[in-house]
């Protein structure tokens, strides 16, 4: 059981910094077309 809970662990840090790189380029991509 301590593998599933480990590997939803890394699903979700995975997930978080995939939504945080991307939340990332979208601004960038923001400031550099104003």
């Amino acid at each position: 059981m301590a593998d599933v809970i480990s590997i939803a662990v890394a699903l979700t840090l995975a997930f978080a910094v995939g939504y945080g790189l991307r939340v990332e380029q979208e601004r960038a991509r923001r400031k550099a077309g104003r």
